[in-house]
């Protein structure tokens, strides 16, 4: 049998024929916690898919199986700051633990779509096609050297430069028509050669990086004018800018796609698997893989319910799935349901002539030819000749049968009958490949329509987190782990900002502090705000930190004294924006108001001051100045609260003072901070309770220029206790800013507040790119909570976060994928560290 594959460039694979094929990557969708409704939408989006599709088609459902070890090796090797040799020893040790619970590998599907887009290229190029396909021909039978040469990739394919642009410019309009339903990425050449070398080492480990194009080089360019291109990027995989009678051709080194397949295939042992063996560590290692077919489909096949694709995802197995789609017209469809209708007439005839009864069988063809009739002639809607291949591998015999069984009792309850055809396993293995023609038997080709393909929901995906992070926990019956690291986000062009929402108790200072450890440790530099003194005690426990761990508590002591006056540690401008932010909350003014502009004019003469000459004090001793009487009752007013106990924090009439965050983890508490009850009223506070969230006004403006500095570095901030800062139009402002610039630099902010009402701001809500959930009891704030995560507020939505369970929060990823994850630190002095259960007994760690 000759390799399917002859050259693949970009997304576009080429076979031996000279057959085309366009591969994309599907993005998928979320199906879980979706309404009824929306689940009927997605039906209808992946019908309106199915519909569109013209040309033979090739669906491959793949799970891209990797081992523990690699991941954790590719976290290692990215490690930096002091922290490298605790680092790695925590990720061995993470990776053992998963290990010995888990196993040693972790799946995730990936969707693939190839389609035939040969047909779709102009005549000419079809007779071209066929001139070549006839020559080879001949030579075969004159030379039959030359055939051998062409299966060896010795010689044989040439595409012109005109052609290959051709080729481009269809793929480019059958993949805008398809997208309408259907996100499409184009693959790249590396993930080709994935799924061609993934066949060759089924059941033995993930297949060797080797990849034949350098992605680092400059891409080739084909201009839409004849013999534009002129460079080579020197690739390995094929000759660029031959001449041939005339024109530039690519001529592909085909010897260098056959190593593609590189291993020993042994087809003897067992008719009913395929056993391949590659040479790994110099030692032969075998896996083993079975082919299973369908026979039987049901009648009918209906939505939610019936996923039968989707559903492998709760399998304790990887299983692979390759569909072929030969698409029929309406028209052609109709004219053969005619003739079979023709068919079952002459034997109604037959039989009734012959004074015999007819049989139930032929009754019930008819009726069912006649429905389908009715149902071309109502929708028009296409049908598909279509084969069913599931793949099931093992690194050992026994196991493999295991899991075949299994997979064939899987479907039985979804009445669809599974075989495993011996002696076709082979051709049945290379249906596996991302091009070429249909090879299993036509015995096991259903004729089906779009909307039983669409019911498979085959686009519907599972996944959550990332694939190269830390592991924060598992998800599903099934207990998959969950890998995930907000420092990635910038690199996907995301925001690495995340928040953290529920009533007290469910987890959401946990959840918050072990993500930031472990990001501390991996190498990034965090400030966590601490508004009610939970975290004083870390130094007890977390002492693999040492002194990289500074707690900071400012108290009313004059060491202290100016550290939160942000004229001491922001530049004139913003220090400016800050004042008057404050001033104004502390006074309940607006920009109408006459005391507002006093304020505002005394700030700014402020700025104009000498640095040493700026500050808080200055700013209402310039409010003094101003003789209107609104201007006066303010300045007593702010004179009044700059007088309060641990006000000289902000308001010192000394060289203010700046803090120091020069270690990889700081905790900023203030002591005896009172900030209101949830909900207060700005008019409803107290002094003492004003100025306490005038001081966070002034933290968030620290921590927006501790994101501006530290721009070589990932670096996180912590807010705890949101609500105070939300609950005002000043508050809001200045967290909006926060954010926004942790998204433009390196860094990002993690928000903790029982309230979503204060994340549903447009400005805000679009700049998080990760949440996580806890419980709430509280409808109205359940909705906020779903609305929040742009997930409906279905009956099963809402109990599912009524009924969320301490440390197993809804979690929402950077791609938006959902999932209840239980989070899970593994070591017992950082659950120690973090648990902030009143009244709980701690026992420190020996150091």
């Amino acid at each position: 049998m000759e390799f399917p594959v002859a050259y693949f460039e970009g997304n576009l694979i080429f076979t031996p024929d000279r057959k085309c094929w366009a591969a994309y990557e599907a993005n998928g969708f979320q199906y879980d916690f979706k309404s009824m409704s929306t689940k009927k939408s997605y039906f209808q989006q992946l019908l309106g898919f199915f519909w569109h599709l013209e040309k033979p088609t090739r669906l491959l459902m793949l799970p891209e199986v990797s081992k523990f070890v690699d991941r954790f090796e590719r976290l290692k090797a990215r490690v930096t700051g002091p922290f490298v040799p605790y680092a790695v020893s925590h990720a061995d040790m993470t990776r053992q633990l998963l290990e010995e619970g888990l196993g040693e590998e972790g799946t995730k599907y990936k969707l693939f779509v190839m389609i035939n887009i040969d047909d779709e290229v102009t005549l000419l190029s079809q007779v071209k096609g066929l001139k070549q396909g006839i020559n080879n021909f001949l030579k075969d039978i004159r030379d039959p050297l030359n055939k051998a040469e062409r299966m060896l990739g010795i010689s044989g394919l040439e595409i012109t430069e005109s052609d290959m642009r051709q080729y481009m410019a269809t793929e480019k309009r059958i993949h805008d028509r398809l997208s309408e339903s259907l996100a499409l990425t184009k693959i790249k050449e590396r993930t080709t050669e994935w799924i061609i070398r993934r066949n060759f080492w089924k059941g033995i480990g993930m297949p060797p990086q080797r990849y034949l194009w350098q992605e680092e080089e400059e891409e080739e360019r084909y201009a839409p004018v004849e013999g534009a291109l002129a460079v080579s990027t020197g690739r390995a995989a094929k000759d660029v800018g031959v001449n041939v009678r005339g024109k530039k051709v690519i001529r592909p080194r085909l010897a260098e796609f056959m190593s593609l397949t590189e291993g020993k295939v042994d087809l003897q042992r067992n008719r009913r698997a395929v056993k391949i063996s590659q040479q790994v560590g110099g030692e032969e290692v075998s896996g083993y893989s079975s082919y299973l077919t369908v026979s039987e489909l049901p009648d009918q096949f209906y939505i939610p319910g019936h996923e039968y694709l989707y559903k492998l995802n709760d399998l304790d197995f990887p299983v692979a799935v390759s569909i072929y789609l030969d698409p029929k017209t309406n028209d052609e469809v109709r004219q053969k349901v005619n003739l079979k209708k023709m068919d079952i007439d002459d034997q109604s005839q037959h039989t009734a002539s012959a004074g015999s009864d007819l049989p139930l069988s032929l009754l019930q063809a008819r009726d069912e030819a006649l429905m389908l009739e009715k149902d071309l002639d109502d929708n028009k809607f296409p049908m598909f000749d279509t084969s069913f291949v599931f793949e099931v591998v093992s690194s050992n015999e026994e196991d493999l049968l295991l899991r075949t069984d299994a997979l064939k009792d899987f479907y039985k309850s979804m009445h669809m009958h599974l075989v495993n055809p011996a002696g076709e396993q082979w051709q049945l293995f290379n249906e596996f490949m991302p091009a070429g023609t249909r090879l299993c038997s036509p015995d096991y080709v259903h004729r089906i329509s779009p909307h039983a393909l669409a019911a498979s929901m085959i686009a519907a995906t599972k996944r959550l987190g990332d694939d190269s992070a830390f592991f924060i926990g598992t998800t599903g019956i099934l207990n998959n782990p969950v890998f995930f690291d907000p420092s990635e986000a910038p690199r996907k062009n995301k925001s690495g900002s995340g928040a953290f929402i529920g009533s007290l108790g469910g987890g959401k200072s946990f959840t918050a502090n072990f993500i930031c450890y472990l990001l501390t440790i991996y190498g990034a530099k965090t400030l966590i705000f601490d508004p009610k003194g939970d975290r004083g005690d870390w130094k007890d426990y977390l002492i693999e930190l040492g002194d990289e761990l500074d707690i900071v508590t400012l108290d009313d002591r004059e060491d202290d004294y100016g550290k939160l006056d942000p004229w001491g540690f922001l530049d004139a401008s913003a220090a400016a924006r800050t004042a008057i932010n404050i001033f104004a909350f502390i006074g309940r003014v607006n920009p109408r108001d006459k005391a507002y502009t006093a304020m505002a004019k005394a700030v700014m003469y402020v700025k104009t001051l000498q640095q040493k000459d700026r500050s808080m004090l200055a700013c209402i001793e310039a409010i003094k100045r101003n003789p209107d009487p609104a201007a006066q009752d303010f300045a007593d007013m702010l004179e009044t609260i700059a007088t309060l106990p641990y006000a000289k924090l902000m308001f010192y009439d000394g060289m203010p003072r700046s803090m120091s965050l020069e270690r990889r983890m700081t905790v900023l508490q203030i002591a005896n901070l009172d900030l209101p009850d949830i909900g207060t009223a700005s008019e409803d506070m107290d002094a003492s309770q004003i100025l306490s969230i005038a001081f966070m006004f002034s933290i968030t403006s620290f921590a927006t220029r501790f994101c501006e500095d530290n721009k070589e570095e990932f670096t996180v901030v912590v807010m705890d206790e949101f609500w105070a800062l939300s609950g005002t139009k000043e508050g809001r402002r200045l967290v909006t800013r926060l954010i926004r610039t942790g998204r433009y630099f390196y860094a990002a902010v993690f928000i903790i507040s029982q309230n979503a009402e204060d994340l549903l701001d447009e400005r805000i809500k679009n700049n998080i790119g990760f949440k996580f959930a806890f419980r709430s009891s509280d409808p109205d704030e359940i909705r906020k909570t779903l609305k929040f995560f742009d997930l409906e507020p279905t009956e099963e939505n809402i109990s599912m976060i009524k009924n969320i369970q301490n440390g197993k929060p809804l979690f929402q990823d950077l791609d938006g994928h959902c999932g209840i994850v239980d989070i899970e630190p593994f070591f017992p002095h950082i659950k120690e560290a973090f648990d902030t259960t009143p009244g709980r007994k701690k026992v420190a760690e020996a150091s």
